[in-house]
């Protein structure tokens, strides 16, 4: 969706830039997206929270080419303390801590 946008000049909009940290895949079949956010300065769950956004963007983008897509704005132990995720549509969005991601893969490999 994102590739049929156009700039004011005319020209079309390099889609190819907007892209999740980490995409893994099991062609047509599966996809998991890891919006990685650690906030340098402070311990800014807002931070964190933005990455939602992102991640359901690109779960959006890929939800035509595969049958599953889940998605996740992964943040720092200290602000994210649950994994919970949810469906929007036919993708799963959710939030993890850097310990979570083992877990995640797990699933999506099961």
């Amino acid at each position: 969706m994102a590739q049929e946008l156009t700039a004011l000049s005319g020209d079309s909009f390099p889609a190819r830039h907007i892209r999740p940290d980490i995409l893994l895949a099991k062609r047509s079949e599966q996809a998991l997206i890891i919006e990685c956010k650690f906030p340098f300065e402070t311990a800014d769950p807002g931070y964190v929270a933005q990455g939602l956004y992102q991640a359901s963007f690109y779960a959006q983008q890929l939800a035509s080419a595969f049958k599953q897509v889940s998605a996740y704005s992964v943040g720092p132990n200290e602000i994210v303390p649950t994994l919970q995720a949810q469906y929007l549509g036919r993708t799963q969005v959710g939030l993890a801590s850097s310990s979570d991601v083992e877990t995640i893969i797990r699933r999506m490999l099961s």
